[in-house]
C-alpha cells in the first residue's frame, strides 16, 4: 500500500495540472486534455492550476479563459426548451481558486482515513508477528527444558 504524504499529493496534483493547462487548446476544444480539464474546473468550481491567470500564456494572446471556468449564468444552459448561448468568460467571471489547492484538498480528504486504516492494519501485523515470535521461543524454550 502507498501511503502519500501532504507534499507528494501537492507536488503531484501541481505537476499534472500545470501541465495540462498549458497544454490546453483553444483551437480545438474536442481533445481529451481539454476535456479532462473542463471537467475537473467544472466539477469543482476551479480555474487553471493556481488561478485563472495561468491561461495567459504567450500562445493566448487573447487571454481567453475556457468557459468552464465560469458558473453557468443558467444551469445546463437550457431555459424550457431553448438552447441559451454560452458567454464568453472572463476575468470578472471566472472561479479566483485554482484547482491544484481543491484537488489537493479532496485527495487528502480521502487518502488520510484510508492511510489512518493502513498503518492501522500494518501495526497489528507486526504485533500479530512479535507475538508470534515470542509465542515460538517459549515453546521452544520449554522443549529444550524437558
Amino acid at each position: 500500500m502507498v501511503f502519500y504524504s501532504n507534499f507528494q499529493i501537492g507536488t503531484l496534483t501541481q505537476d499534472t495540472m500545470s501541465k495540462r493547462v498549458k497544454q490546453y487548446d483553444f483551437s480545438n476544444s474536442n481533445t481529451t486534455n481539454n476535456n479532462l480539464i473542463d471537467s475537473v474546473q467544472s466539477h469543482f468550481n476551479c480555474c487553471g492550476a493556481f488561478n485563472f491567470t495561468d491561461y495567459f500564456l504567450e500562445t493566448n494572446q487573447l487571454h481567453q479563459l475556457p468557459s468552464s471556468c465560469c458558473a453557468p449564468l443558467v444551469p445546463n444552459n437550457v431555459i424550457g426548451n431553448f438552447s441559451v448561448p454560452k458567454v464568453r468568460c472572463t476575468e470578472e467571471l471566472a472561479y479566483r481558486q485554482g484547482c491544484i489547492e481543491v484537488l489537493r484538498e479532496k485527495l487528502l480528504k480521502v487518502y488520510g482515513p484510508v492511510s489512518g486504516f493502513g498503518l492501522t492494519l500494518i501495526v497489528i501485523q507486526l504485533l500479530g508477528l512479535l507475538f508470534a515470535c515470542f509465542f515460538a521461543y517459549s515453546i521452544k524454550k520449554s522443549y529444550q527444558t524437558v
